[in-house]
């Protein structure tokens, strides 16, 4: 019995010492960058007042990101990163999504004008490592760029959005 209640101390103390090293990380990790830093699970966010950036699980769109910019419903972000000064705002995001870079570029060429972006540009490509396309488009102030590339767990796509907003 006693080994038991030991075991379950020793344990408990191991979960209590990993919450403690990610917390005091948390705080130095902050201080260095002059903000907020959270880890959790295999990510981590930082936020600044000059923005935002989260990679791995705790990736997530980057406030002020525009909400009607279409960001497929099966796709998983890896990285986002948002900035804002004087009026300007900028945001990059890396997407996963299952399927092609074919099935990506033609859902994005429906997707956009639905949501009132005008596509100005857009290119596909097949080349010895495999397909990708990038698209521009408009809307009021903002313009975005999107590189898709074939990745391992589907059609991986860079977004870029820059502009002074709506």
């Amino acid at each position: 019995m006693a080994v038991a209640i030991l075991a379950v101390g020793i344990a408990g103390c191991t979960a209590v010492q990993e919450q403690v090293a990610e917390e005091v990380t948390e705080g130095i990790a902050g201080e260095v960058v002059g903000g907020n830093v959270e880890i959790s699970g295999d990510g981590v966010t930082i936020e600044t007042p000059e923005g935002q950036v989260a990679v791995g699980d705790s990736a997530t769109l980057p406030d002020g990101f525009p909400a009607d910019f279409p960001i497929p419903g099966d796709a998983v972000i890896t990285s986002s990163t948002g900035t804002s000064s004087q009026g300007e705002s900028a945001f990059w995001v890396n997407l996963t999504r299952p399927g092609t870079v074919t099935d990506a570029f033609e859902w994005y060429k429906t997707e956009l004008p639905a949501a009132g972006w005008t596509i100005a540009l857009e290119v596909a490509a097949s080349q010895g490592a495999g397909n990708e396309a990038t698209l521009q488009a408009e809307k009021d102030q903002l313009s975005a760029t999107m590189s898709i590339t074939e990745g391992a767990e589907g059609a991986d796509i860079a977004l870029v959005l820059m502009g002074g907003g709506p």
